[in-house]
């Protein structure tokens, strides 16, 4: 019995060596440079591109998304009351961007070195179609994000981030769609969006839950501004001192004193009122006043020509 078995293990190992190994899945872009697209069967037909994109198909077209109110007249169109595009028209567009990335892989096909010119130019022209293609279906459904966020209000993450994140979403989803399945793609996208949304959301709470302290941006502001500012207070501090001693100003003794005592330079540090000095030299308010701004101006000048020039 137990030769038996191990024959039987023998057989499997030997048959397992003998099958080829499986290769691995990759996209169709990391690998040769062609466009990934969604099939559909009426592409191998022979009227496909006239049909799609020939001068009797329809011709679509759709206003950027803004995030700013729309105009009509002296009417403000909110996004959910723009225009949309029709299920026809959907599916229209749909089956054009797929076709023209259909076509342009099959033109990538071969050796890119050898192509000729022409299949070069019918290339970049197929991809450009892809684009603007492209470009009309994400205008045409990215009113969806914000309304989709507004469900997630009561969550912890910002609006801002949702609508971000949202417009990925949009994208990705046009990449994936299958128009053959019978679905409008609002249906394909929400449920895309609330997803997107919802790993955020979870993904929140998990670093809410490792970083318990929020961030504080007070917190991590740097004190370079505050030491340069007192730094620069500290050297007109001194500036002013010096020319105070020297009396580089020129400043007559009751100039000096008025100055002393209006910006508390005595020893005890209290500043006094003009009245309070007025009383005290028997001079008038406005006098003592008016040799506070005479003072003044030449101890800047003095700074000026001591310091500055």
């Amino acid at each position: 019995m137990v030769d038996t078995n191990a024959r039987k293990l023998s057989r499997k190992i030997s048959s397992a060596s003998r099958k080829p190994a499986r290769a691995p899945k990759r996209s169709a872009n990391a690998e040769t440079g062609k466009p990934a697209y969604v099939y559909n069967r009426s592409f191998s037909r022979s009227d496909a591109e006239k049909r799609l994109w020939g001068g009797d198909s329809p011709v679509i077209n759709v206003a950027s998304y803004s995030l700013m109110p729309a105009i009509d007249g002296d009417r403000v169109l909110s996004p959910a009351k723009l225009p949309r595009l029709s299920a026809d028209q959907e599916k229209t567009l749909f089956l054009r961007y797929n076709y023209a990335k259909y076509r342009l892989a099959r033109l990538l096909d071969g050796d890119g070195d050898g192509r000729p010119a022409s299949l070069r130019r019918e290339a970049e022209q197929w991809r450009r179609r892809a684009e603007q293609t492209r470009e009309k279906l994400v205008h045409a459904n990215l009113a969806l994000v914000p309304s989709m966020a507004k469900r997630m209000r009561s969550s912890d993450l910002e609006f801002g981030e949702l609508v971000s994140e949202g417009h990925l979403a949009i994208l990705r989803s046009v990449e994936k769609f299958d128009v053959s399945r019978g679905f409008k793609f609002s249906t394909y996208a929400c449920r895309a969006i609330l997803a997107c949304f919802r790993r955020m959301a979870s993904k929140a709470r998990k670093n809410s839950a490792r970083f318990p302290v929020s961030f504080a941006p007070e917190m991590e502001r740097s004190d370079y501004d505050e030491r340069h500012h007192e730094q620069q207070r500290q050297d007109a501090v001194d500036r002013v001192s010096t020319v105070l001693q020297r009396n580089l100003a020129n400043l007559s003794e009751i100039e000096f004193r008025i100055i002393q005592e209006r910006f508390s330079l005595t020893t005890e540090g209290k500043r006094c009122t003009l009245s309070q000095i007025s009383d005290g030299i028997g001079l008038s308010v406005e006098r003592v006043r008016q040799i506070i701004k005479e003072s003044l101006a030449r101890i800047r000048k003095a700074i000026e020509e001591q310091f500055v020039a």
